[in-house]
C-alpha cells in the first residue's frame, strides 16, 4: 500500500508541475527504510554428526551376559553426541531480493541420544561355551582345532594340567583363559591362529610339545616360567623380535625359531643357551649361534 501511495504522489507531482504548479510533499510523511536492505530468515543447513557418541551408559545386553566371541547388538543410553551445521546469514530489499550478509558461521551443539553398537560377548564358563558351540567338554584331552573360533572363554580353564589341548587352526588373538594351566604330558597346539601374544600361558612350567608356530607374536614373554618341554618347541612363521621369555627353556628334542630372527641374543650363561645344545637346532631355522651371545 505504501509504494502505491508513493508512486501515485509521485504522478501527481508531475502532473502538477506540467501543469504550472507544486505539489510538496511532506519528507516525514515518506518511510525511507522500505528501500534499504533488511534481515530475513537465515539459510542453514541439516545438523550432521560429529564423531562417534560419548559418555553412553546403562549398556544392554552386557558383553558378560552373552557367550564369548557370540557377536550381537549392544544399546547404550544417555550417550553424547556432538554435531555441526553452516548457518548463513541474510537481507532483503523492498523488492524481494535477498543477499548473503557476509560468510557462513558454524555452530555447534551436543545432544543426548542412544545409540546401538555391534560388539561380542565376553563372559561364560568353559562347560557352557562347549554345551553352546557343541564342542568336546574333555577337559584332559580337548580338541577344538578348526572351529573358527575367535576367542576361546577367559575364565580359568577347568584343569591346571592336561595331557592334550588342541586349539590349532583357528582364529584366537589370545589365550587369557589358560592362565591357570601349569603343564602338560603330550601337546599344546596354538598353531595356525591369529596370537598377538601368549600371555595366557605365564603359569605354564613344564610340557611336551608346544605348537605356537603360524602366528602373529613379536615376543614370548608369555613362555618366562617355563623350564622344560621334554618334546619340541615350534615358534616358526611368527614376527619375533625379542625371545627373552624362553631364557628358562630346556627343550629335549627340538627347535624352530624362523631363521629371519635378528632381535637381541639370549646371555650365553642362561639356562637357554647353557643347556640346549647345537644339534636341537633344526636346519633351515635360526641356529644356536644366532640366538644366543
Amino acid at each position: 500500500m505504501k509504494r502505491i501511495a508513493i508512486a501515485a504522489l509521485i504522478v501527481l507531482t508531475l502532473g502538477a508541475t506540467q501543469a504550472g504548479y507544486t505539489v510538496k510533499v511532506p519528507i516525514d510523511g515518506i518511510n525511507f527504510q522500505d528501500f534499504s536492505w533488511q534481515p530475513t530468515d537465515q539459510l542453514a543447513s541439516s545438523w550432521v554428526n560429529q564423531g562417534n557418541p560419548t559418555s553412553c551408559t546403562n549398556w544392554t545386553p552386557r558383553e558378560q551376559d552373552r557367550y564369548i566371541g557370540e557377536s550381537f547388538s549392544q544399546t547404550g543410553t544417555g550417550c553424547q553426541q556432538e554435531q555441526i551445521r553452516t548457518v548463513q546469514h541474510q537481507e532483503i530489499n523492498y523488492k524481494g531480493v535477498i543477499r548473503s550478509v557476509n560468510e557462513p558461521i558454524t555452530e555447534t551443539q551436543t545432544i543426548s541420544i542412544s545409540y546401538t553398537k555391534e560388539t561380542t560377548g565376553t563372559g561364560t564358563s568353559w562347560l557352557a561355551f562347549a554345551d553352546t558351540k557343541k564342542l568336546s567338554n574333555d577337559w584332559d584331552s580337548l580338541d577344538w582345532s578348526s572351529q573358527t573360533l575367535h576367542a576361546i572363554p577367559n575364565t580359568p580353564y577347568p584343569n591346571t594340567y592336561i595331557s592334550n589341548l588342541y586349539l590349532n587352526n583357528n582364529q584366537l588373538t589370545n589365550v587369557d583363559g589358560l592362565s591357570v594351566l601349569t603343564g602338560f604330558g603330550l601337546d599344546l597346539n596354538l598353531g595356525n591362529n591369529n596370537l598377538t601374544n601368549i600371555d595366557g600361558l605365564s603359569s605354564l612350567t613344564s610340557g611336551a610339545n608346544l605348537y605356537l608356530n603360524n602366528n602373529q607374536l613379536t615376543n614370548v614373554d608369555g613362555l618366562s616360567s617355563l623350564t622344560m618341554l621334554v618334546g619340541s618347541l615350534y615358534l616358526n612363521n611368527n614376527q619375533l623380535t625379542n625371545i627373552s621369555g624362553l631364557a628358562k627353556l630346556l627343550v629335549l628334542n627340538s627347535i624352530r625359531i624362523d631363521a629371519s630372527f635378528n632381535g637381541p641374543k639370549l646371555a650365553a650363561n642362561s639356562r637357554f643357551c647353557t643347556l640346549n645344545t647345537t644339534s636341537k637346532f633344526e636346519a633351515g631355522f635360526a641356529q644356536k649361534t644366532q640366538l644366543c651371545n
